[in-house]
């Protein structure tokens, strides 16, 4: 299984996932606890993969709170968190404003 089979798996059983809530700390041992045959490494990957795309960090530019594996609210999002996730933003959205300009 590949990280990108496992994380569209991921995507089906949990819609904390599919809503792109900003996670809390440590989500990977909670999901291990539903799935525990899935290695580490796999799952940090599938993870990773979900938390580098742009709509998760919008969502944590946005929310007022983390959430856990049954989209409860855990923790707040820190405002450092969020300024850090409006930064990454918008150097996504001048990067992709050069490539327009290049082509």
């Amino acid at each position: 299984m590949t990280s990108k089979m496992l994380y569209s798996e991921l995507l089906k059983l949990y819609s904390v996932l599919r809503n792109f809530r900003p996670l809390s700390m440590g989500i990977e041992n909670e999901i291990k606890k539903d799935l525990p045959n899935i290695s580490n490494k796999l799952l940090l990957s599938a993870l990773r993969q979900h938390m580098e795309s742009s709509r998760y960090i919008a969502a944590l530019a946005t929310s007022q709170y983390r959430f856990n594996i049954h989209e409860q609210q855990v923790i707040e999002v820190s405002e450092e968190e969020r300024t850090e996730a409006v930064l990454e933003l918008r150097k996504r959205i001048k990067k992709e404003r050069i490539k327009r300009t290049l082509k």
